[in-house]
């Protein structure tokens, strides 16, 4: 994935509107003294529901063409 933030991005879900609506950024210190780092994105959708997915599952969804970004 790029530095490009997907914050304020559009998404079609399976036929469902919804807007990318923040960026979550987890650390985990490792028994080598390193921090790992995951990246969660939150999705609002338009009926209401509320969904928190990893950036790899997000951009294996977005690859299989099941969610698209919308573009202006």
């Amino acid at each position: 994935m790029s530095n490009k933030s997907l914050v304020g991005k559009l998404v079609l879900d399976r036929g469902k509107l919804g807007l990318i609506g923040n960026e979550i950024k987890s650390a985990v210190w490792l028994e080598d003294n390193s921090i790992d780092w995951d990246v969660f994105y939150e999705i609002k959708y338009v009926d209401g529901n509320v969904c928190i997915i990893s950036e790899p599952s997000l951009m294996r969804n977005i690859e299989a063409g099941k969610i698209l970004l919308v573009e202006k």
